[in-house]
């Protein structure tokens, strides 16, 4: 029995052995889940400031999410990895304030443009 029990573990052994030999990079990452863990956002406030700084440019978040969904998932993406949420807390409420350090500044510049070129037309 423990001679049986000896050739069943070294023939697994080899089994293992001959199997990660031929193991690819693709069957890992075939095995890997399919989507990383998600990360903490660095800005913990992009949910409350993101709709600020649109309502700013006159943009309606909502409408935004139904008619361009792409760069609206792009815009909270950017906000919620924006490393200057307490200058944008400050700040977001004065008219006056340029919020030119904003990732999505020039986002949203260009859906003001679209939006005032297609009232034109």
């Amino acid at each position: 029995m423990l001679v049986t029990l000896q050739r069943t573990v070294r023939a697994f052994g080899e089994w293992c052995s001959k199997a990660a030999r031929h193991r690819t990079q693709s069957d890992i990452d075939a095995a890997a889940p399919d989507t990383a863990p998600a990360e903490a956002p660095r800005n913990p406030w992009s949910d409350v400031l993101l709709p600020k700084r649109l309502g700013r440019a006159d943009i309606d978040p909502a409408y935004l999410v139904a008619a361009e969904p792409a760069v609206m998932r792009d815009l909270k993406r950017a906000c919620a990895d924006c490393t200057s949420a307490d200058r944008c807390r400050r700040e977001i409420d004065d008219e006056g304030a340029e919020l030119e350090y904003c990732p999505n500044a020039a986002t949203i510049d260009n859906l003001v443009l679209e939006k005032y070129i297609g009232e034109r037309h």
